[in-house]
């Protein structure tokens, strides 16, 4: 099944030993919270020059994003506990249309470039953030119009990756 030695590969390019130094002990009941949507990756948002709000989308830019936001929280952590919940249209879409079909969208990425960034993103997010948490719960919403079943492709590749590199890590 090629979906199947696809993923595999995804999996083995992942899973790397890593050194994750013991989590700063914070004496609080209190549990972090980060919530996303929309990340749209592939998405070209200005892909003939007139759109509303132009600018880039791409890898080095949602990555660039993903630093701040983890320097974010970093810097705000109030507890041991870190609950990351995404909220859907994760990706932008399957061969230059949503999951449902019928709506054409401009591109950026290729589904398999897609798959490859979005699973790296949210590895790298937790190769970050585990170091700073004893626990760390992720809950990803993959019934959307943008990314559906292709949303939850990546998110189980992630959990395999995750949860086999951190026991202190789980994904719904």
């Amino acid at each position: 099944d090629l979906t199947k030695d696809y993923i595999a590969e995804a999996v083995k390019k992942y899973i790397q030993p890593i050194k994750v130094p013991e989590p700063k002990k914070i004496t609080s009941n209190l549990v972090d919270r980060l919530i996303y949507t929309d990340a749209h990756i592939g998405m070209d948002p200005n892909k003939n020059g007139f759109s509303l709000y132009g600018g880039k989308w791409s890898e080095k830019e949602l990555l660039a994003q993903l630093d701040e936001t983890v320097q974010f929280i970093v810097a705000e952590q109030g507890g041991n506990e870190l609950i990351i919940d995404d909220l859907g249209d994760y990706l932008d879409g399957w061969n230059g249309e949503t999951v449902r079909k019928g709506h054409s969208l401009p591109q950026n990425m290729d589904n398999q470039k897609m798959f490859d960034v979005g699973l790296n993103f949210k590895v790298k997010m937790i190769d970050l953030l585990v170091q700073y948490y004893e626990n760390i719960i992720v809950n990803n919403i993959c019934e959307d119009n943008h990314a559906g079943a292709f949303g939850y492709v990546v998110n189980s590749a992630f959990k395999q990756v995750v949860e086999l590199k951190y026991k202190n890590v789980k994904v719904t």
